[in-house]
């Protein structure tokens, strides 16, 4: 893969793509990291801890930047993911469920419907 240029270390990596753009660099880099443990979640305290903040912080900072909860936030890029490795691989779907931190495949079925 060519790139042109390096990228600023807040921003998403190519070829992990989302509808979800956060103008607050906290927010930014929660969504990295968030991206970054797709397969592990964590919950929105360890989360927030290792970002240095408080939990409630940033809950408040999603809810102002996005509209979501960190969690919801987080659902969102763990389905997208999920559909874009059905989309464009073999895996099978227990396989996709595991990949993006579902714990069967029936759960993530579950979730997309509920979505």
């Amino acid at each position: 893969m060519i790139i042109d240029e390096a990228m600023a270390g807040d921003e998403p990596q190519p070829g992990f793509r989302s509808d979800l753009t956060a103008r607050d660099p906290m927010v930014r880099k929660a969504l990295i990291r968030m991206q970054h443990n797709i397969g592990n979640p964590e919950t929105v305290g360890k989360l927030a801890q290792g970002l240095g903040i408080g939990r409630r912080q940033l809950e408040r900072k999603f809810q102002s930047d996005l509209g979501l909860s960190p969690s919801r936030a987080e659902l969102r890029l763990r389905l997208d993911a999920a559909r874009r490795m059905l989309e464009t691989t073999v895996r099978t779907v227990t396989q996709v469920a595991h990949a993006t931190g579902f714990c069967d495949a029936s759960h993530l079925i579950n979730t997309f419907r509920a979505e």
